[in-house]
Formats: C-alpha cells, structure tokens, sequence
C-alpha cells in the first residue's frame, strides 16, 4: 500500500487552534503536517515551497491568495480598566517583534512601550 501524500499547513498561532483541527478532517487520504510561525515567515515558505498552504491573518496581498472566511475576535482587559474618553486616541504600542530587525537598538518597558535607544 502506497504512503499518503503528505500536505503541509502554515499558520498563525492566532489561527491554529480555530482552524487546524477542521483543515486537517477535510483532507482524509493525507497525511497532514502543520507549521507555527509568523506571517512573514510562512509567506517566505510558501514562495520556496516548503509549505503547500498558509492560513494568515490580514488582507490577501499575493496574487494567488485569497480570502477564505472571517475571525470572531474578542478583547479582554484587566479588571478597572476603562476605554479612552470618546474621540481620545486608543494607546498603539510598537510591535516588539519587529525590534530585532530593525537597525537601532530598542528598550522595551510595560509602561511606556518600546523606544529606539
């Protein structure tokens, strides 16, 4: 008996554990590997081919991409925590997780959030 071809699946952690377990049941004859990383390094893989699908969050901006379905997020807070004031800017917090990229050294602190040094 022949092996079962295997699929390899790309994903976001925000979307592995919606959407893993169904794509997995949807391919029965396949042996099906599943891939944990950011968006641009599954977006890296897929061009090299090193993974057959990605699921990513955010606006499909390859020409072969395409939407497939919505996220019901939900927000969670610490208790006594209030909105802003109606029209008052929400807070926006730089992603740390592009410091390491970039060429300036950064300090990241819960407070006041990161700053180039």
């Amino acid at each position: 008996m022949a092996a079962s071809p295997t699929l390899t699946i790309g994903s976001t952690e925000h979307a592995a554990a919606q959407q893993l377990p169904e794509l997995a049941a949807g391919f029965p004859d396949h042996r099906v590997r599943f891939r944990i990383d950011r968006g641009a390094q599954l977006r890296t893989a897929l061009a090299e081919g090193r993974i057959d699908l990605a699921l990513l969050l955010g606006p499909a901006g390859e020409p072969d991409a395409r939407a497939v379905g919505q996220l019901e997020l939900t927000w969670y807070a610490a208790p006594g925590w209030a909105p802003p004031a109606a029209g008052d800017p929400i807070p926006w917090w730089p992603s740390t997780h592009r410091a390491p990229s970039a060429t300036a050294r950064w300090r990241c602190r819960p407070r006041t959030g990161c700053r180039p040094r």
